[in-house]
């Protein structure tokens, strides 16, 4: 039933209150059309849609007995009227509503909204169809609205539902994440009163661009518009210039035609299409609320290639240029840090993330080695992250099928020539691993030097698994300092925030941590129980998965992978196990943390139950000596296992299929005939890049090759040395 005391907002033609009523005389339903849909909200808010119906007549309809019979289902309970340009608001639930928005809604409807599209429809108390549309996350339907924070409304009340032109994203949020935007219950911000010409396609070419060519525009332009212009601005580093607009004239065939003129070298024209038509009504495209609101062409200098790709960061807004710059120029210090822990970067938690913007002010050029012909990613958000930049490109324009990147650069090469290696290794032992390699970035074409670049593991990533996209990612946080996310309802914020606390939620963050909790619960009451923490185990993990995530861990030392460094992934729809899933691998290869011959001779049952660093007794630490990043009597670098690591590790089923798959590996992948060949080709790719960066820092590129070259070396006899001593340890048992 509705609440007594609701209300509709006012549409702003109209002046005096409009409340509902309980019966009217001689109803008239014409003029009741479906006026704005909220099917996908930003990140996990899966409860927050709304669908809004609008009375666009003079006279109150009574809809009692009127439902949604498809979309959505809800039956208008008997006495039910909206009054003439009143609004009225069905939600998926009402407390969610209630957290973003101000209107009262009349009520909550059942099932949701499909986030790629399907048909609604709405049906009088006779069963007649007052309206349907069925709306698409694909052009030409917006995208924005899916999952981008806009919601679809109608441009129209009086032209067909049924017409994706009459279908606009409102106007979007300034975050992307966690903020939806939209209009319940008042006036959408893209009315007419008449409908705007179409724009059904637009065409250009060349579609990149050498310095000084003129590009030609043709679009097609249905409703017989009284003008149609092209606007461009050109948009170079740190600056975007003033709007142009060009008319565009009617060609052979119908299409409007105009002509772009040239531009300098390493620009961006940025342009769209304005139609008018006889009443006034104007139509842009692409919307200004779409993700891109503009097509781009791209001005290419002469782009020099090498062994790895080339992109550039090219930073439009003034404060993203601002970054970016300083970013730049800061890039030839030194290390930093304490220890053999050089640029660390601190045991604190980090500073919040600023607020990312459906549509972004950067672009990013990619130039393939083997291709002449650059890729053009614009309007895509590029942010500052610890020692780089991460990279956010539009989910229906991936990079070679990743969405989300890092680019990481370090003053001490070291810690960044071994981690894309070790991620090729969790491949080939079998491991679903993030995409990684190394780019030679220019920033706002500036070279920059080389950067390692890795995948940020998200939906796109788990898709590419065939994975479940939408299961529960957790990254691991020794530190201790995450916290659930204030959105997360009551009833579903966490009673163990021991647990909580090690592990922060990315995906579905608002969504509880129900299925973490169960599950570490499950390891802790089968402790001291073998037969039953395997069964545990086995019901829970994608256990040749994990096997094998610890096998390599162990191969590559990479002591800061079994408490730390990690993600955990729970597949809610297809497995329905857990797996693990290695990150921010520069901790391997012996490369950080200790001496080579300590992490040579990292212990096999690191990270186990019960595992003592060398050199320490069990009594001992039972006492309180023992290690852990400078405890009394153990390596710097040591420290226990963690809610994972420590029972699985330790579970005598668990540990003869590690051990078996340690032996495997240490004979096969993890030898110098077998991965050798890897090291070696990525010191022949990475050499030039290697003289280019110390060229760039006003250091001598021949010591600088050298230290390159020793540090490879080093890693070829991690493998030599590593492998040893794990198969000789094998054989004590």
């Amino acid at each position: 039933m509705l609440p007594r005391n609701f209300t509709h907002m006012i549409h702003p033609r109209f002046l005096f209150p409009i409340a509902l009523i309980a019966t009217l005389a001689s109803p008239l339903q014409a003029g009741v059309v479906i006026n704005e849909m909220f099917y996908h909200a930003p990140d996990d808010l899966n409860d927050l849609e709304y669908v809004e119906l609008l009375n666009d007549s003079p006279d109150p309809a009574d809809l009692g007995g009127w439902k949604f019979s498809n979309g959505i289902q809800y039956e208008f309970p008997t006495g039910t009227t909206l009054q003439p340009g009143a609004y009225l608001v069905l939600c998926k639930d009402r407390a969610w509503f209630a957290r973003f928005y101000q209107h009262n809604p009349a009520g909550e409807f059942s099932k949701s909204l499909q986030d790629g599209g399907e048909k609604v429809t709405l049906k009088n108390a006779a069963g007649k169809t007052v309206e349907s549309v069925e709306y698409n996350d694909r052009p030409p339907w917006p995208q924005s609205a899916d999952g981008h924070t806009a919601s679809l409304e109608r441009i129209c009340p009086s032209a067909p539902a049924s017409q994706a032109s009459n279908w606009a994203p409102s106007a979007l949020s300034a975050d992307d994440d966690s903020k939806p935007a939209g209009t319940p219950g008042s006036r959408n911000g893209n009315y007419m009163a008449t409908l705007p010409p179409d724009i059904t396609g637009v065409h250009f070419t060349p579609e990149i661009c050498q310095p000084g060519d003129a590009v030609k525009v043709r679009a097609t332009v249905e409703g017989e518009p009284t003008r149609v212009e092209l606007l461009y601005r050109i948009a170079q580093p740190g600056a975007e210039s003033n709007e142009t607009s060009v008319g565009m004239e009617r060609a052979v065939g119908g299409d409007y035609a105009a002509t772009l003129p040239g531009s300098e070298a390493n620009r961006i024209l940025r342009f769209r299409i304005r139609a008018t038509g006889s009443g006034g009504a104007t139509r842009i495209y692409p919307h200004p609320n779409e993700l891109r609101p503009a097509f781009s062409i791209y001005v290419t200098p002469v782009l020099e290639t090498g062994a790895i790709p080339t992109v550039q960061i090219f930073s439009v807004g003034q404060e993203e240029f601002q970054e970016t710059e300083a970013y730049r120029q800061n890039q030839t210090r030194g290390p930093r840090g304490f220890g053999p822990f050089g640029g660390f970067g601190g045991f604190g938690a980090p500073p919040p993330d600023k607020a990312v913007p459906p549509q972004g002010r950067s672009a990013l050029v990619y130039l393939a080695p083997d291709s002449k012909t650059p890729q053009l990613f614009d309007f895509v958000n590029i942010t500052e992250r610890k020692s780089g930049q991460k990279v956010r490109l539009h989910k229906d324009q991936p990079l070679n099928g990743v969405t989300t990147f890092n680019l990481l650069y370090e003053p001490e090469e070291t810690t960044i020539l071994n981690e894309s290696l070790a991620y090729q290794l969790y491949g080939l032992a079998g491991n679903d691993t993030v995409a990684s390699g190394y780019m030679r970035v220019l920033i706002n074409g500036q070279i920059a030097g080389y950067h390692l670049w890795f995948e940020q593991p998200t939906g796109s990533f788990f898709r590419r698994t065939q994975a479940d996209p939408d299961g529960d990612l957790y990254k691991v946080i020794w530190q201790g300092y995450h916290r659930p996310s204030p959105l997360t309802p009551r009833e579903k914020m966490p009673k163990r925030m021991d647990i909580v606390r090690l592990f922060e939620k990315k995906s579905n963050p608002h969504d509880g941590y129900e299925d973490l909790i169960s599950l570490i619960e499950s390891l802790e009451k089968a402790r001291g129980n073998d037969s039953a923490l395997w069964q545990a185990i086995e019901s829970q993990f994608d256990v040749d998965q994990v096997v094998n995530y610890y096998a390599v861990n162990m191969l590559l030392s990479h002591w800061d992978g079994f408490f730390n460094n990690y993600f955990i992934y729970h597949d809610r729809k297809n497995t329905k196990k857990w797996r693990l899933h290695p990150w921010d691998q520069d901790s391997t290869w012996s490369q950080r943390g200790g001496d080579s011959k300590e992490l040579y001779e990292l212990p096999l049952d690191f990270g186990a139950e019960g595992a003592t660093p060398p050199g320490v007794s069990r009594t001992r630490r039972m006492f309180g000596g023992g290690g852990g990043f400078g405890g009394r009597g153990g390596p710097f670098w040591w420290r226990d296992g963690d809610a994972i690591s420590k029972p699985l590790l330790a579970n005598p089923t668990f540990r003869a299929k590690f051990r078996a798959r340690l032996k495997g590996l240490a004979t096969t992948v993890f030898t110098e005939e077998s991965f050798g060949p890897h090291i070696d080709t990525l010191e022949v790719s990475l050499e030039p890049e290697i003289q280019l960066r110390a060229s760039l820092a006003k250091r001598n590129p021949e010591a600088a090759v050298d230290r390159f070259h020793r540090t490879m070396d080093s890693l070829r006899e991690h493998i030599r040395q590593r492998r040893a001593f794990i198969l000789a340890e094998l054989e004590k048992e």
